[in-house]
């Protein structure tokens, strides 16, 4: 009866791998849409080279 208990504690680590991988998603999802909204408000969004990760009036529109 080794066998139940061996599959279940690797089905529970899967989960346990899933919801992480799930957490570690979200959270970059809401770390990008904070990088879109600074980069949108700080008018890289047009023109600007949104890679590049300057402060706000560094391109010479201050």
């Amino acid at each position: 009866m080794a066998a139940p208990h061996y599959h279940n504690y690797f089905y529970s680590r899967q989960r346990q791998a899933l919801a992480h991988s799930a957490v570690q998603s979200q959270q970059l999802g809401k770390f990008l849409l904070t990088l879109k909204g600074y980069a949108d408000s700080s008018g890289l969004g047009d023109g600007g080279d949104p890679l590049q990760l300057t402060k706000p009036g560094e391109h010479g529109r201050a």
